[in-house]
C-alpha cells in the first residue's frame, strides 16, 4: 500500500450562521474500490463560537397600572419588552478539506486493511475501525417561547367582565384575589367547610386555588417568559493571529453578525503557539519519500485562543490547529504483517493521529 499527493481544486462554501449538528461518515470496503484506491483530504482547521442565550419576553397585565394600589406591587410590568442575556460562550474547532493537500492510498491484494472510513467531504476519518458520527459543529436552537393557555377568562368573577371601567375591575378582582387566599389558607389549615377524602384531594384543591391566584395576580404584575438557546458563528480562522470582531451581542435583539453596529463586539485573539518549521528542499525530499509508503497525516501545530466580551475574558483554551503542523507519515506494517492488523482513527478537526488499536485476525 502506498500514498500518492494528489492537488485538487476544491470550492467550498462556507455558512456564518447556522450549522449541522453532526457529519455522516461514509465507510468504503477495500476489496469493492475501483483500482483498490481510496482518495481522501487532510483537514484545515476553523474554529466555531457558541453562545448559549437567554431571551426574555415581558408582558403587562390589563390591570399593570393599579397594581400598587391594590396589590401593593412596585415593579409591576408596565411596557412589554423582549431582553436577551449571554448564558455562555464555548469555543470549538472543525475541519473542512484542505485543497492543498489530498491523497490516495492504493491497497495491494494481501493488505489486512478491509475498509477505510471519509466524512463526506472526504476528510480521512479512520482505517479498519467503526463508522461513528462525528458531532463537529453544535446545532442551532432557537429561544422559542411557547404561548400559554390558562384558561383565564373561565375563572374571572361575571362582575369582572360585566365592569365597564378598568378601575372598577382592578377592584373587583382584587377582592377577588383576597377571598382566593383565603380559601386557600382554610383549607389548608382544615377549617374549611368542605370536606376531603384524602390527602391527594386536598392536594388538588390547593393547586386550583394557587393556579388561579397566580392567573389574577398576572393581570396586575405582567408575565415574564425565557426559553434559552443556541446560536453558532462558524468559519473563524485558527491562524490569522491578533484580536478580530467574530459577532456582536445586543441586549434588544440577540447575537448579531460583526458587521452589525447596533451590537457590542465580541472578540477572538488568536496566539500561535507551536509551528511547524519550513522545510529546506533536502528535508522536503525525505519527507516526500516517507509519505509515500504510508498514510499520510498531521502533527498538527498549537493556537491560544481568547473570547471577549465587554472587556472580560470569557474563555481561553489552547486548540490544535491542522495548518501550523507538519504532515507524517504511518507506517504501512500496521496493514502488511500476515496474521496482524490495526485499526486506526484520526481527529477530522486536525488531522491528527486519535488512535492505533491492534486487531486480531
Amino acid at each position: 500500500m502506498r500514498t500518492n499527493r494528489i492537488f485538487v481544486a476544491l470550492i467550498v462554501s462556507f455558512v456564518l450562521w447556522g450549522s449541522s449538528a453532526a457529519q455522516r461518515v461514509e465507510r468504503y470496503n477495500v476489496a469493492a474500490l475501483n483500482d483498490n484506491r481510496v482518495v481522501y483530504a487532510l483537514p484545515l482547521t476553523k474554529l466555531y463560537l457558541e453562545v448559549e442565550l437567554e431571551r426574555v419576553v415581558e408582558q403587562p397585565g390589563e390591570l399593570s397600572l393599579y397594581a400598587e394600589r391594590f396589590l401593593g406591587t412596585r415593579d409591576a410590568i408596565i411596557e412589554p419588552a423582549t431582553y436577551y442575556h449571554i448564558n455562555g460562550l464555548k469555543l470549538g474547532a472543525y475541519g473542512i478539506p484542505d485543497p492543498d493537500q489530498r491523497y490516495s492510498i492504493d491497497f495491494k491484494k494481501n493488505s489486512t486493511a478491509t475498509n477505510v472510513s471519509l466524512t463526506e467531504e472526504g476528510i480521512l476519518v479512520g482505517i479498519n475501525g467503526d463508522t461513528p458520527v462525528i458531532a463537529q459543529i453544535p446545532a442551532t436552537k432557537k429561544p422559542i417561547i411557547s404561548s400559554t393557555d390558562n384558561q383565564l377568562y373561565r375563572m374571572l368573577p361575571p362582575e369582572y367582565i360585566q365592569a365597564t371601567t378598568t378601575a372598577a375591575k382592578a377592584q373587583i378582582l382584587a377582592d377577588e384575589i383576597y377571598r382566593t387566599r383565603e380559601s386557600r389558607n382554610l383549607v389548608i389549615s382544615g377549617e374549611s367547610e368542605q370536606p376531603f377524602a384524602d390527602g391527594q384531594a386536598l392536594k388538588i384543591a390547593v393547586d386550583r386555588l394557587d393556579q388561579k391566584e397566580r392567573a389574577f395576580v398576572e393581570l396586575f404584575n405582567g408575565t415574564r417568559q425565557s426559553a434559552e438557546g443556541v446560536e453558532v458563528v462558524t468559519n473563524l480562522s485558527a491562524t490569522e493571529e491578533g484580536r478580530h470582531v467574530v459577532a456582536r451581542f445586543s441586549e434588544q435583539v440577540g447575537l448579531l453578525p460583526s458587521d452589525d453596529l447596533r451590537g457590542e463586539p465580541i472578540y477572538l485573539d488568536i496566539e500561535i503557539i507551536e509551528q511547524a518549521p519550513q522545510l529546506e528542499e533536502r528535508d522536503l525530499i525525505r519527507l516526500q519519500k516517507r509519505l509515500e509508503k504510508g498514510v499520510t497525516y498531521r502533527t498538527p501545530g498549537l493556537v491560544k485562543a481568547t473570547v471577549t466580551f465587554r472587556g472580560e475574558r470569557m474563555l481561553a483554551q489552547e486548540i490544535p490547529v491542522a495548518q501550523l503542523g507538519s504532515l507524517e507519515a504511518l507506517d504501512m506494517v500496521l496493514f502488511t504483517t500476515k496474521g496482524k492488523s490495526a485499526s486506526v482513527t484520526f481527529y477530522t478537526s486536525n488531522g491528527g493521529l486519535k488512535e492505533v488499536r491492534e486487531i486480531n485476525q
